[in-house]
């Protein structure tokens, strides 16, 4: 007897598979997946820091995490600024917005986890990792539409047009 390879209903075909087109619907902006590398870069920098500081130099915890804060800070605001938002513009120019998104994004961080732990009284290790939520979401798009503005982005042609005058 000869087998059917005739398709039924319920066996979707290639590429119709429903969690393959769900996955597709969630895709991120190219900004957003470059800006969450960078996070993860100037988290490892920073920590790479703080733990020499105190490996190497004995450094107290407060002063090696505030150095590690500035290292990581440092990083992720050259990195964002040329590469995950292609600033054109001068970043000594972006330091102050930069400083101040940081700020309210870790305002907004410590005020999630500090409810999370008290009013709705969510274990803090996982209260720790609510807070990186909004701390993300105000960071990405306080730095796309305040620090790294579209009117002061690199365009395509100026980009070409200076490597080829370079």
């Amino acid at each position: 007897m000869a087998r059917s390879t005739s398709r039924t209903s319920a066996t979707p075909a290639p590429g119709d598979d429903p969690s393959s087109k769900a996955m597709k619907s969630l895709r991120f902006p190219p900004s957003f997946v470059r800006f969450a590398m960078v996070g993860v870069i100037n988290t490892l920098a920073g920590l790479t820091v703080i733990y020499a500081l105190k490996w190497l130099l004995d450094m107290n915890d407060v002063l090696a995490n505030v150095i590690g804060y500035v290292a990581g800070l440092s990083i992720s605001f050259i990195l964002n600024g040329r590469w995950t938002f292609s600033f054109g513009g001068s970043l000594i120019s972006r330091i102050l917005p930069f400083v101040g998104v940081v700020l309210v994004a870790y305002l907004l961080n410590v005020s999630v986890v500090m409810a999370a732990i008290h009013w709705l009284e969510i274990n803090s290790y996982l209260a720790q990792a609510l807070g990186i939520v909004p701390y993300a979401l105000i960071s990405y798009f306080g730095s796309k539409h305040f620090v790294f503005t579209h009117t002061q982005r690199k365009s395509s042609y100026e980009t070409l047009h200076r490597r080829a005058v370079l």
